[in-house]
């Protein structure tokens, strides 16, 4: 046979080995489904050119990919997590904000050490302090696991984006019958399926999520409610320490006979580290019922 014109027989074993090596992937690369599911004609393929490269007894030339500097794992923040900051809202005046995080990582950490594109989360929680003249203390989220990926969708990665929830939380959505800066509190399981595109440092993802939830303060007394509507988001990587992400979601609630069987929210939030464990965070949030701003202050740990 010939490559690039030159008959085979006049190339050194250098080049040959280059050649059958570099097969090799391209099978692997191109027939993965194949060879995986058992595929006849794959599978002789690949052992056609293996048989070939055992006939040359050379090693493979020692290959050694470029990395990026500063995403060795042990570059990236602790896993722990704690808070502190105010939150003001519509709906109540100032808050005082406490949160711990006991793992791992979430969508606006610095990205140096970990998975792109990747949270997940065990055991956070917010707490909230309103020091007016009747101070009044109430847990905002407990959260048992938040997992994300953000699989972005090539031609060799065809795998859909995921995530789920479950823990406690307010909502302040058109549902909840009780006024004031506190919402409704509900404990929550949240899961989705959908599509992420990228561009350069850009996430663009979408997801169709549902929802089951049960709490107090829901519309026509009841004490649950089932969801699901599309959710929409991006993800702006400004720096391997400076995040943004902003999200939208719609939720209708089919079992819901009340006047508004139906929820939306937005939110968009901006991490910075400034120096490693050491982050300051922003954030903003519009709900149905209110809205609200608020910053913290995060050491790693």
């Amino acid at each position: 046979g010939q490559v690039a014109g030159a008959p085979v027989e006049v190339l050194s074993d250098a080049n040959k080995v280059d050649i059958l090596d570099t097969a090799l992937d391209y099978i692997d690369y191109e027939k993965s489904k194949e060879l995986r599911d058992g595929d006849a004609g794959a599978l002789a393929w690949k052992q056609n050119v293996l048989q070939a490269r055992s006939a040359i007894l050379k090693p493979s030339r020692e290959l050694a990919p470029p990395y990026p500097k500063g995403d060795e794992p042990h570059a990236g923040h602790h896993s722990r997590r704690v808070g502190l900051g105010v939150t003001a809202n519509s709906a109540g005046g100032a808050q005082v904000v406490a949160k711990y995080r006991f793992a791992l990582h979430d969508l606006l950490d610095a990205t140096p050490g970990y998975p792109q594109g990747g949270q997940l989360e065990f055991f956070g929680g917010e707490l909230r302090l309103d020091p007016g003249p009747d101070p009044r203390a109430w847990i905002e989220d407990l959260a048992i696991f938040r997992v994300e990926s953000l699989n972005p969708l090539t031609a060799f990665n065809r795998r859909l984006s995921w995530r789920i929830r479950l823990g406690y939380a307010r909502t302040r959505d058109a549902m909840c019958t009780l006024s004031g800066e506190r919402g409704c509190g509900m404990t929550v399981l949240d899961v989705g399926r959908g599509l992420t595109l990228t561009s350069g440092a850009w996430s663009f993802f979408g997801h169709l999520d549902m929802e089951a939830a049960a709490g107090n303060g829901f519309e026509a007394g009841r004490w649950f409610r089932i969801g699901a509507g599309p959710a929409a988001g991006v993800r702006w990587v400004i720096g391997q320490n400076l995040v943004f992400l902003g999200e939208g979601q719609y939720r209708f609630f089919p079992l819901q006979w009340g006047r508004h069987p139906h929820g939306w929210g937005a939110k968009a939030g901006v991490r910075w580290e400034l120096v490693r464990d050491f982050a300051w965070d922003f954030h903003t949030s519009v709900h149905a019922l209110s809205s609200e701003v608020g910053a913290n202050v995060f050491y790693y740990f």
